[in-house]
């Protein structure tokens, strides 16, 4: 089971493997990359948070993503702008939509509310998210 520290919840995730920011001015969230252990495999999201991974059934790369009601404009790792394929999503926030391009523009996602597991989301590119 992962915990979710006071600092985590402020925005500040720490993970041994990786971490991007979500770079937008005044933005503090991050999104933790990571391996999936297999307990994570399973859909396992910190209570707060909305995950994604790389593959169906919750395999692959797990995205931690602190959401509020607002637009998360853009993914950003290493200082480049990138876009997410999403296979799979638990939803343990305020619930999820995902777009195509950036400042939650573009073709959206199905909307998803908070206690989601989405076993197959077909790969939907994600560079932006509510």
């Amino acid at each position: 089971m992962h915990k979710v520290t006071k600092a985590a919840l402020m925005g500040l995730i720490v993970t041994p493997v990786l971490t991007t920011a979500l770079a937008t001015p005044g933005n503090a969230s991050t999104i933790a990359v990571g391996h999936v252990s297999a307990k994570a495999a399973a859909g396992d999201c910190p209570k707060g948070f909305t995950c994604f991974w790389t593959k169906k059934n919750f395999q692959g790369t797990r995205r931690l993503v602190h959401l509020g009601h607002k637009c998360v404009p853009n993914l950003h790792h290493n200082g480049k702008r990138i876009t997410i394929t999403v296979w799979s999503l638990t939803t343990q926030s305020v619930g999820a939509t995902m777009y195509t391009k950036v400042n939650c523009k573009g073709t959206p996602s199905m909307s998803y509310v908070k206690g989601k597991k989405i076993k197959n989301a077909y790969g939907f590119k994600m560079a932006s998210v509510t």
